[in-house]
Parts: C-alpha cells; structure tokens; sequence
C-alpha cells in the first residue's frame, strides 16, 4: 500500500473515530445532553439531541505498471536460428511450431535435447526426454516416414512448441 493510500486510510479512520466518540457522547447520557443544552438556553425544557454521523471511506488504488518482458517472442513458421546437431554433424533450423517462444530458451532446450541424444538420455523410439521443463521427442509426423520426421519440444504450458530439423 503506498504512502498517499495509507494516509487516506488513517485519516478516514480519526474521522470515524471522532465522530463516533461525539455520537457516544450524547447517546450514552440523555440527561446531561438535556441538562447542557437547557443550561445554555436558560430555559428548563429538556431537549433531546441526536446525532447521525455518516463515515465516507475514500480508497484509491495506485496501479504500478506491469514489468515489461524484455524477451521478443517470436510466432510460428518463424526459424529462430540453425543449432549444430553432434549426432550427424550437421546444422538444424530450430522453428516455432506452435505458439510464440523467446528464441534465446528454444535454441538452448534444442542444444540440450540434440546433446542428450548424443549422450543416450532419451527414452524408447520416440527419443523422449525433458529439457529446461520442456518435453521433447521424435514424434510420427503425418505423410513422413519415422525417419524422416523432426524432433519436436512442447514448453511446460503445453501451448508453445518448436520443431528441430526440416
């Protein structure tokens, strides 16, 4: 809570505060307000005071802005980069498959998961393994042969994936 904030709440509080105590003042003993008030008029009728307080609570909201993202956030069909690939000795285009990625996060989940297939991490035919939180794998792609299929990372939301390879 900021300062401006906090001082609004503080002074609607002494408010509420004084005009309870008055309210209190009166209500908790009829016979002095009747008294006081037939002591200042010089007459003897008792006169019956009431008091309504009414207590406004003023808040306002200081809304910082949201911290930008200094990540670019690139959209599908886009190649990030070519990433060397120890297991054939050659380049691969790292492209957004779905979603939008920051490039700098996908080309490292693609060089740890290329080097984990070097090293034999992978798991069963679809090569599967997660990398930085992404699961990755060597799907079927639909019209290809096994073989000639990309390896594929989904990012932990499940809405954002890149392909490895053509």
């Amino acid at each position: 809570m900021g300062n401006a904030t906090r001082s609004l709440w503080v002074s609607a509080a002494a408010a509420a505060i004084a005009l309870t105590a008055a309210g209190c003042a009166n209500d908790a003993n009829p016979e002095s307000a009747a008294t006081q008030s037939a002591m200042t008029t010089g007459t003897s009728a008792a006169s019956a005071t009431t008091t309504t307080a009414t207590v406004t609570t003023v808040t306002s909201t200081i809304t910082e802005p949201a911290p930008t993202s200094t990540k670019k956030l690139t959209p599908v069909d886009i190649m990030c980069d070519l990433v060397p690939n120890p297991n054939n000795n050659m380049s691969e285009p790292v492209v957004v498959l779905q979603g939008e990625v920051d490039c700098a996060e996908a080309l490292s989940v693609a060089r740890g998961y290329l080097a984990g297939i070097k090293a034999g991490k992978p798991e069963g035919q679809g090569q599967f393994l997660t990398v930085q939180g992404w699961d990755c794998n060597w799907p079927y792609v639909d019209g290809r042969s096994h073989a000639d299929s990309y390896l594929k990372c989904v990012d932990p939301t499940g809405a954002n994936a890149i392909r490895i390879g053509n």
